[in-house]
């Protein structure tokens, strides 16, 4: 935690605190909800067709984990977009979307300002959001 800025107004002295929370989302990529994601992209708009392609890739999709040496039958993917595939980024990017316009829109977090750019509230990457808050503290004394 850093000052940021502090001034004395009347018998108040008002202290600006720049803080930064750094949120990380555990196996965030393995936790999208399909039907959430089909949600998303129709909502931001993508044509149904990419959707309806997106979902083909996604719809029969298994997978199979060894265990001991031995590899079980093909369990179903019902959640989550693939590690490694390059989709899978912008996929995720598109499904976190919400809560970042959600930061971003916020009343109550007054973010930072950043010299002359607007004031910086989050940051987010891959599955690591950082969220910024200018907290005024006031102290009065007699």
């Amino acid at each position: 935690m850093t000052i940021g800025a502090g001034r004395l107004v009347s018998n108040v002295m008002e202290v600006l605190w720049n803080v930064t929370i750094s949120l990380d989302q555990e196996k965030a990529y393995d936790k999208i909800d399909h039907e959430y994601l089909w949600d998303i992209l129709k909502e931001y708009g993508f044509p149904i067709e990419f959707v309806n392609l997106i979902k083909a890739m996604y719809s029969k999709a298994k997978t199979s984990i060894m265990v001991n040496g031995v590899i079980p039958a093909p369990i179903k993917v019902k959640r989550g977009v693939r590690q490694g595939d390059p989709m899978s980024c912008l996929l995720y990017n598109l499904a976190i979307e919400p809560l970042a316009a959600a930061l971003r829109a916020s009343k109550k977090l007054k973010g930072i300002k950043v010299r002359d750019h607007a004031k910086l509230i989050a940051k987010l990457f891959a599955d690591d959001t950082l969220v910024y808050l200018g907290i005024i503290v006031s102290m009065k004394w007699q």
